[in-house]
């Protein structure tokens, strides 16, 4: 959901997020939400979100305080260098 949100937010925006990372495919990609996988791809790529060691993204849990924070630095961080 956080990615979606996250899209979402930079469309209403009117950002086209940057391509500077090649598509990853997490090893749990299959537990990505239809409507999110796009998103999850996207933000990505545009270095917003990582994923977790060990190559999993953890769709179905809950994203710490951490976590939310950090990809809400890298998203500022990618408006404020445009």
């Amino acid at each position: 959901q956080m990615a979606v949100i996250m899209q979402n937010y930079a469309k209403a925006m009117g950002m086209t997020l940057p391509k500077v990372h090649n598509e990853k495919v997490f090893a749990d990609s299959e537990k990505i939400s239809g409507y999110a996988s796009e998103a999850v791809k996207l933000m990505q790529m545009a270095g917003i979100l990582s994923g977790k060691s060990g190559n999993i993204y953890d769709p179905q849990n809950t994203a710490t305080r951490a976590e939310v924070s950090a990809v809400l630095h890298r998203f500022v961080e990618l408006i404020i260098s445009r």
